[in-house]
């Protein structure tokens, strides 16, 4: 996870990864949601 709260306005962190299968990939997208909504508060 990269902080470009400094370089842009668009949005606050970017996030790289990846996974070796679609389910994989479905896997962590679910995760980094569920953290931002427990975290963040985000709806």
């Amino acid at each position: 996870m990269l902080d470009v709260r400094e370089l842009t306005t668009l949005t606050d962190y970017f996030v790289i990864c990846e996974g070796a299968s679609e389910r994989q990939i479905n896997a962590i997208n679910d995760g980094i949601l569920e953290d931002m909504k427990e975290k963040h508060n985000i709806q």
